[in-house]
């Protein structure tokens, strides 16, 4: 009973950190409507997650690591603020559904990557659950509904930023689970949340300009996208000794039912019954994983 609780309650933590990130691209729309440009809402979430999280260490978590795992930490947060503003700029040159799709292929990458790290084969679930999730994928991002209405043609400019999406996010999985485990969870999410700061201010300088009229402007949107920030990287955080990034990948995957129940009830998206399809489709792959490693009846 204490191993399923276990496993259950990093499963539930993975399948939150999924469903915060689904959420944040709702938000995140409402904000950019707002006059918001993307690189606005970028590094004002980061900044205001920063700051919070910084704040929670200085007052309660006052053990840091030693500097090599901090090092290394930073190095890894660097990957987040890539894979957004990745995504962001795909969505830029590409429908949302074909940036989404694509972005969407991190699921069997990371168990890819990891297969190959650990030089064994995926286990046959894993294999089915990220097939069955893929193709979920098609139908819920509205992939099948453009093609099918004649959609757009693939620009090799959104096509590439949502491949290094893609990528540089089945990398943030795997190394989340690699690297400096044993940091407390808050602290972890801190120092990744520091190197994503840096990184998103580096690229949109510009926000700096005007430092306190565009934070005062942007505060409440950007306050409920930092709390969309730090959950998930939080519950990253906690799950990163407790389970592969392969496993934290497909559970992850609950993003996209998310971000098409939020962006439908939120501001109104219309809803096809392909799109319904997929979710269930995804949730169904999702719960196929849930098969990889269950023991055998002796």
């Amino acid at each position: 009973m204490n191993g399923k609780r276990s496993k259950a309650v990093p499963m539930l933590a993975s399948l939150a950190a999924g469903v915060a990130f689904g959420s944040s691209g709702t938000v995140s729309q409402i904000v950019i409507r707002q006059g918001f440009s993307v690189g606005d809402a970028t590094v004002s979430q980061f900044l205001i997650a920063t700051v919070v999280m910084g704040v929670l260490v200085a007052v309660r978590y006052r053990d840091f690591p030693p500097a090599r795992d901090v090092v290394k930490l930073l190095l890894i947060g660097l990957l987040q603020p890539v894979s957004v503003m990745c995504l962001y700029c795909g969505i830029d040159n590409l429908s949302v559904g074909q940036a989404v799709a694509i972005q969407f292929q991190y699921v069997w990458l990371t168990v890819v990557i990891q297969s190959v790290a650990d030089k064994k084969l995926p286990g046959i679930w894993a294999v089915v659950s990220s097939i069955v999730i893929i193709a979920g994928t098609m139908f819920a991002s509205g992939v099948v509904d453009d093609a099918l209405s004649g959609g757009s043609a693939l620009n090799a400019v959104g096509v590439a930023f949502s491949v290094v999406c893609a990528v540089s996010y089945s990398f943030f999985l795997y190394l989340n689970g690699r690297t400096a485990v044993d940091v407390h969870p808050v602290t972890r999410t801190f120092i990744l949340l520091v190197s994503g700061t840096v990184l998103s201010s580096v690229v949109n300088f510009g926000f700096y300009e005007n430092f306190a009229e565009n934070i005062i402007a942007i505060a409440p949107g950007a306050t409920v996208l930092c709390l969309l920030l730090i959950a998930p990287v939080f519950c990253l955080s906690y799950v990163s000794k407790r389970l592969p990034g392969s496993v934290v990948a497909i559970l992850t995957s609950v993003e996209l039912p998310a971000a098409v129940a939020t962006g439908a009830l939120v501001l109104g998206d219309q809803t096809s019954a392909l799109k319904i399809f997929g979710v269930v489709v995804i949730i169904m792959g999702i719960a196929l994983s849930q098969f990889e490693g269950k023991p055998k009846s002796s």
